[in-house]
């Protein structure tokens, strides 16, 4: 997920070839790699739990509101944390 695919309201950081999910706020430190065309793979935190998203490629749509409009990776990173939340804590939020 480039810089530009997450809104300025969260704080993810690159390592090498992933994503940290480590936002102080909405973060859980899963690491991902929210890629092209929906695709979002994701290991948890204590590396115990992974698990994929695949959702359908929408970006010949465009919204505006939309920061990564041509993959949306950001809605599949919100997406795959609510999935990976629901399943280690065996309660959907």
């Amino acid at each position: 997920m480039s810089a530009a695919a997450i809104p300025q309201t969260e704080s993810y950081h690159y390592s090498i070839g992933h994503w940290v999910q480590d936002d102080p706020v909405n973060g859980d430190s899963a690491f991902s790699s929210a890629g092209a065309f929906g695709f979002y793979p994701w290991i948890d935190a204590s590396k115990t739990w992974y698990g994929i998203v695949a959702r359908r490629d929408t970006s010949g749509t465009s919204d505006p509101g939309d920061p990564d409009s041509a993959g949306h990776g950001f809605a599949s990173a919100e997406c795959g944390q609510l999935i990976r939340s629901a399943w280690i804590h065996g309660v959907a939020r």
